[in-house]
């Protein structure tokens, strides 16, 4: 089932101007997260030659309270060379035109000293929210936890639309409708057929979670890495889904005393 998610979404891509978004839903610890990471790695292995591609911007929702912030997340994924500590943001940036300008300083080698200044000017929001039809440009943006985000639903809903409709973005939001507070959930109901047009269930993949977490992930005791049919025996006999937990466990087990 989620591989069908995932070629659905190499498609998705491919559409130039696809208009609506694509909702990935699922209960906490089933493994959205992990399942667009995962997905934007394999992405950037087909990006085909010869387009103007945009790097895969992915932004999480978890705790944010205005649509600035979701912004600024977006300048940092858009000029990470710019946010890094090599970079300080002199004091007295302003707006002008929608713009953010400001000064930077820049301490190439981190001996305190300055290297390099220069002005710069960020402006993300036009980038992405505007339509060039002499180039072929393939902008896409995940907005993850969107059920903890604390904007208004209509306000975020609002702000991702701008987008999908005038920005021709490809634009994929994941998250847990069941932790969505009613209030929110009835607002999401009511206001996202106008901005999402696809959705789809992620599954936990139990296997493929074990098998990364006992050769991909965190270290751990060489004989756990052994016990993958075990493992996978007593997880399902929990009739637990969460794969956040398993993670846990076996972090927590692998770590302890030998027997």
């Amino acid at each position: 089932m989620n591989e069908n998610i995932s070629q659905y979404l190499l498609k998705y891509v491919t559409n130039p101007d696809p208009r609506y978004a694509v909702m990935l839903k699922g209960k906490w610890g089933c493994g959205k997260s992990h399942f667009i990471q995962k997905w934007i790695k394999e992405y950037k292995d087909e990006i085909k030659k010869g387009n103007v591609v945009i790097e895969p911007i992915y932004v999480s929702l978890y705790g944010l309270k205005e649509t600035s912030q979701i912004t600024e997340a977006i300048d940092r994924a858009l000029h990470p060379f710019l946010y890094s500590k090599g970079a300080e943001l002199v004091k007295g940036v302003f707006k002008l035109a929608g713009k953010v300008i400001f000064k930077t300083s820049i301490d190439l080698d981190n001996n305190g000293k300055e290297d390099l200044s220069m002005d710069a000017t960020l402006d993300s929001l036009s980038l992405l929210t505007s339509r060039n039809n002499n180039e072929v440009v393939t902008k896409i943006i995940v907005f993850d936890d969107l059920e903890r985000c604390l904007i208004d639903m209509k306000l975020i809903l609002g702000y991702i639309n701008s987008f999908v409709e005038h920005g021709a973005c490809h634009v994929i939001i994941v998250g847990d409708e069941t932790h969505i507070d009613d209030d929110k959930k009835q607002q999401l109901f009511e206001f996202k057929e106008k901005t999402i047009g696809r959705e789809f269930e992620i599954k936990p993949d139990v296997v493929g979670a074990i098998n990364c977490f006992l050769t991909d992930d965190v270290p751990l005791a060489e004989w756990l890495t052994k016990q993958k049919d075990y493992i996978l025996d007593c997880f399902e006999a929990t009739q637990c889904n969460n794969l956040r937990l398993l993670r846990q466990c076996l972090l927590l087990f692998g770590r302890s005393k030998p027997f």
